[in-house]
C-alpha cells in the first residue's frame, strides 16, 4: 500500500469527490488528482489540512496507522484463557484423586506437580516480533519439561531478516462458530516466504488496526511484495469489522 493509495482510500470513506476535497482545501482537482497517482504528495500545510478535516493524526494519514515501537512483540508467551482454565480444572483433578483432602498434603502436591510438569507446558504458544531488521519468531520446542524451562532461560529465536524475504501474504481465515460458547477468534494468517522458497506462517493477534496497515506499508517500503487478496488492510482503515465481513 502507498501514500497515494491512503489517500484515495480515506477520500472515499469520508464520501469526498475530488472535486469537492479541492474545494475543501482551496486546491484544484487536478492537484488531488496528482496525488492519488503518485505523481506529486501533499505539502505540509495541506496534510494539516487533510488531518483536521477527517480528524486523524498525520501518522494515519500518511503512515496507514499510529506509530509503533520496535521491537514490538506479536501474541504471548502464555495463553492465558488456557492457563486459568487448566488451573482450575487440573485442581479439581488434583483434589479428587487425593480424596479432598484424606490423603496427605505431599501426595496433593506430587499430583498437582506433575500436572505442572506434563500437561501446563500445552498453553505455551509461539509468538512473534517486528523488529528494525526483520521478524523474530520465538519456538518453545522439546519435552514438556523443557518447555516448562523455557520460562527460566533464553528462548532460541528465529531472524526472518527483510531483506531476505520475497513475498508476504496476509489472509483471514473464517471458521464454524461449534457451539455458543465458542469465543475464540478467528485466525489471521501472515504467510512469509523467503527468497529461498522457505515459508514461515504466523498468527496476527491483537487489535490488528494498530499495527497491521503499517506493518504492510513498512514492508512495502522494504521492497518486499505484499499479497492482500481480501483487502483486510482496506477494510480496517475503513473501519469494517472483519469478523462481520466474513460472517455475513
Amino acid at each position: 500500500m502507498t501514500e497515494a493509495e491512503i489517500l484515495q482510500l480515506y477520500r472515499q470513506k469520508f464520501g469526498y469527490t475530488q472535486q469537492q476535497l479541492a474545494e475543501q482545501l482551496h486546491i484544484s482537482p487536478q492537484a488531488i488528482s496528482r496525488w492519488e497517482t503518485g505523481e506529486t504528495l501533499p505539502s505540509i500545510d495541506n496534510l494539516v489540512a487533510l488531518s483536521d478535516l477527517y480528524d486523524l493524526s498525520l501518522d494515519q494519514l500518511i503512515l496507514a496507522g499510529p506509530y509503533f515501537r520496535r521491537p514490538l512483540i506479536i501474541g504471548r508467551p502464555i495463553a492465558w484463557p488456557k492457563f486459568i482454565s487448566f488451573a482450575v480444572i487440573w485442581l479439581l483433578v488434583s483434589l479428587f484423586l487425593t480424596g479432598f483432602g484424606y490423603q496427605p498434603w505431599w501426595l496433593f502436591m506430587v499430583v498437582l506437580v506433575v500436572g505442572l510438569i506434563f500437561v501446563l507446558p500445552v498453553v505455551f504458544q509461539d509468538y512473534w516480533q517486528i523488529d528494525r531488521t526483520g521478524l523474530r519468531i520465538t519456538h518453545y520446542q522439546g519435552r514438556s519439561w523443557q518447555r516448562l524451562a523455557a520460562l527460566w532461560r533464553r528462548t532460541p529465536q528465529q531472524l526472518l531478516a527483510y531483506t531476505d524475504m520475497a513475498q508476504v501474504k496476509i489472509s483471514y481465515q473464517p471458521r464454524q462458530q461449534r457451539s455458543p460458547w465458542d469465543f475464540w477468534p478467528d485466525p489471521v494468517i501472515m504467510q512469509v516466504t523467503l527468497k529461498d522458497g522457505q515459508q514461515f506462517s504466523l498468527n496476527l493477534s491483537g487489535t490488528l488496526p494498530d499495527y497491521l496497515p503499517r506493518l504492510v506499508m513498512f514492508l512495502s517500503r522494504q521492497h518486499v511484495q505484499v499479497i492482500d487478496e481480501q483487502q483486510l488492510v482496506d477494510k480496517l482503515l475503513l473501519g469494517q469489522d472483519l469478523y462481520e465481513e466474513f460472517h455475513q
